[in-house]
């Protein structure tokens, strides 16, 4: 058998392997089953066997010489003999297309270290050199967060969503679809970045805010329900926000909308409130519509007057919009105030704009253009 390729990085090094090498692979598996198994098919005891392991293997190996895979199995340097995880491309096409799948795994007690992002810039980077490729996919489930920052991290950018992709322990799971190019970023607008005032700190929402937007909702229910239809109890169930928040990411990712979190500067991690940036339109109109909320028990205090200036200021600066609008219900007089403090004007009533509990209701309808906002100064 001739020997093998290895790529080399800092700490790493990455092996493809053959048969021969069945017992350390199947000892990795086995060292890891519960911690791999929620990103994972159900698997049963067989798959966990060196027969088993040796066919894959064998056809692994196959495909390499084929030139249909880079099935890479990742080693510390100080320890050649030790599998730590893999990063591997496989389903690789050439012609017009130059496409391959990548897929990644770690043991887990080697997370959080970097190894992964390590992996795989140097097996991508062979991709692109060796293989001339493309375009390289990868599908991730929503709540697999880490995945999802390490393909952020390596250049992926959010393409789409596959309803029903995969079967992950016997449910057919919704998956994140990402795409990274060999000639420059997937989506060429800028993303907002993370941005601060006085008392506010302002991001995007992402999969690792699951949790703290459900407490939001759920204490904010009441509050939030005056002013907007019928709050679905759906809304206050991890399952729902995780697929909004898929949903939110791709909007986001194509320039249709941007979905942000108010966050006190002090307390970074607890969610006051949102700011939604949704029916963005480009040239020629340059618009997009303006919604937000606070928590109940924080209003009156000037948070969310700081949020929303510096929120427009950073629209108006940066994504070449012109108009800013904004429809509120008319006994919502802190909207009324907080606008009107912001440079918005009252343009019309939009007739029965919002269908309520109590059925349809008219909606105020005020915009601000980019020259007439001015920053607000805060104490």
């Amino acid at each position: 058998m001739k020997n093998l390729p290895v790529l080399y990085t800092d700490r790493l090094q990455l092996n493809i392997l053959s048969d021969r090498h069945a017992a350390k692979v199947l000892n990795y598996y086995r060292g890891n089953r519960s911690f791999h198994q929620p990103w994972f098919s159900a698997r049963p005891d067989s798959i966990f066997t060196i027969e088993q392991q040796s066919r894959n293997l064998r056809v692994e190996y196959d495909d390499f010489n084929r030139g249909r895979a880079l099935p890479f199995w990742l080693s510390l340097r100080s320890e050649p003999e030790t599998i730590i995880g893999r990063f591997a491309l496989t389903n690789i096409i050439q012609g017009s297309f130059r496409s391959a799948i990548a897929s990644w795994h770690l043991d887990h007690r080697h997370t959080g270290r970097g190894y992964a992002l390590e992996a795989g810039q140097e097996a991508m980077q062979a991709a692109w050199r060796d293989y001339k490729l493309h375009r390289i996919e990868a599908n991730i489930l929503p709540h697999n967060s880490n995945s999802i920052k390490l393909a952020q991290n390596l250049g992926f950018g959010l393409a789409g969503i596959e309803n029903r992709y995969l079967e992950i322990n016997g449910v057919w799971e919704d998956h994140l679809h990402f795409v990274a190019l060999s000639d420059g970023p997937y989506h060429s607008d800028a993303a907002i970045p993370e941005i601060t005032g006085n008392q506010v700190l302002i991001r995007s929402l992402c999969p690792k805010d699951t949790e703290t937007l459900v407490d939001y909702f759920t204490r904010n229910q009441n509050h939030l329900g005056a002013y907007n239809p019928a709050l679905p109890e759906e809304l206050m169930t991890i399952k729902y926000w995780q697929k909004q928040l898929m949903h939110r990411q791709l909007d986001s990712a194509q320039g249709r909308a941007i979905n942000l979190g108010i966050f006190l500067k002090d307390r970074p991690n607890k969610l006051i409130g949102c700011i939604d940036l949704r029916d963005v339109l480009k040239a020629p109109y340059n618009c997009c519509e303006l919604g937000y909320s606070l928590d109940q028990n924080l209003t009156g205090h000037g948070l969310m007057l700081e949020a929303l200036s510096i929120t427009l200021g950073w629209i108006f600066s940066h994504l070449n919009i012109n108009r800013v609008h904004a429809r509120y219900l008319p006994e919502n007089t802190r909207s009324e105030r907080v606008l009107s403090m912001l440079g918005f004007k009252r343009e019309g009533l939009q007739r029965q704009g919002l269908v309520t509990t109590n059925g349809p209701r008219d909606l105020v309808l005020s915009g601000i253009l980019a020259d007439e906002f001015c920053w607000i100064e805060q104490p």
